[in-house]
């Protein structure tokens, strides 16, 4: 069905959207387009490359699973059906916090069916057992009862009055603190294992380094950190303004701290830093980058993969080619400050001050 026009439009058999026929995918939903072979031929080869990596994920086989679905998004970064199972597969591995960003992202793209709405709310009812039964262990309180909601509300009293208080002290402390102190809080902090001691024949204790400890101190995870921080320096034009890096293994979330100089824009800073990134560095999904500027923490912003290879599809670009920064506020998410939009001049401003009032971080 073509729209009316003096360029020939087809409808998009997903979405309905109004598309231009010369279109290999849908700018809308990222489903193909083209003619009624194609398409299905296009379809067919999507849907079992979807079913493969499904497949993968039943059986266990979670890291190969996530690699398809990541090759898939990358051709396709508006599937649908890609984000919804790469919630599926985090959401397996107990990783909730990172499920519920796939099945967000998905529902940006479609509305979706109401059993995948119901795998969001399965997964953020996760995420808050989880955090109460933390706090239930930290507070030294018996585990809760889902009959008795009166001890669900008392938990969330002392979270607030523990928040207050710490909010408070944090803010006594931070502002005492010499600039040598504060400073120390914007750099990961490896602790250095306690040699054991033993016993002599003289009676006398004498230290002794088992294996185990040599083994913390040259960890492969330090190891690791260190060939990432050294690998993203050298791709990034930035480079030089990297602190340090800290990876997660788990989530393939990865805290990158940098320095801004006086004046300079933290969020374009932080932009580019995150998506050199997510670029550069295969295993990671999400770079939650830190800009501290004379010691001070100023901003931080989490920068998806996702988000950063739909900024980079050629139909992406096209449409915003009138706009050379439209990347920055499309990739940049769980910004703090939190910001806000002027709407006389529609420029993004902070609603919170620059300068934080006690420690932060990813």
């Amino acid at each position: 069905m073509a729209a009316q026009g003096h360029t020939k439009r087809v409808i998009c058999d997903r979405c309905f959207a109004s598309v231009l026929a010369t279109e290999a995918v849908c700018p809308e939903c990222g489903a193909p387009m083209a003619g009624d072979d194609d398409f299905s031929d296009i379809k067919d080869a999507l849907d079992g490359e979807l079913a493969k990596a499904n497949l993968l994920r039943v059986r266990g086989d979670y890291d190969q699973a996530r690699s398809q679905c990541l090759s898939i998004l990358k051709r396709y970064p508006n599937s649908y059906e890609a984000h919804i199972l790469m919630g599926d597969i985090q959401s397996d591995q107990s990783q909730f916090e990172q499920a519920v960003e796939w099945y967000e992202l998905a529902f940006d793209i479609s509305e979706g069916s109401n059993t995948d709405r119901q795998k969001l709310e399965n997964a953020q009812r996760s995420i808050s057992q989880i955090q109460a039964k933390q706090t239930e262990e930290q507070l030294g309180l018996p585990p809760s009862n889902t009959s008795t909601p009166l001890m669900a509300v008392m938990v969330v009293v002392l979270i607030a009055v523990f928040a207050t208080i710490a909010f408070f002290v944090g803010k006594q402390t931070h502002s005492q603190a010499p600039v040598s102190v504060r400073q120390s809080f914007d750099k990961p902090i490896v602790a250095s294992p306690q040699p054991k001691t033993e016993a002599s024949d003289s009676g006398q204790a004498t230290p002794q380094v088992s294996s185990t400890d040599q083994a913390t101190v040259t960890s492969k995870g330090a190891s690791e950190d260190s060939e990432a921080l050294s690998s993203l320096t050298k791709a990034s034009s930035l480079g030089q303004r990297i602190t340090s890096l800290v990876r997660d293994p788990r989530s393939g979330q990865f805290a990158i701290t940098a320095t801004a100089k006086e004046g300079e824009d933290e969020r374009h800073l932080a932009a580019q830093i995150g998506k050199d990134a997510v670029d550069s560095l295969s295993d990671c999904l999400t770079a939650t980058v830190r800009i501290v500027r004379a010691d001070i923490l100023v901003y931080v912003a989490d920068i998806q993969r996702a988000k950063v290879q739909t900024v980079e599809t050629s139909t992406w670009t096209e449409q915003h080619k009138d706009n050379a920064d439209a990347w920055i506020p499309e990739i940049l998410s769980h910004e703090w400050p939190t910001r806000a939009t002027n709407t006389t001049t529609g420029d993004n401003i902070p609603t919170t001050p620059s300068q934080p009032t006690g420690t932060a971080g990813p």
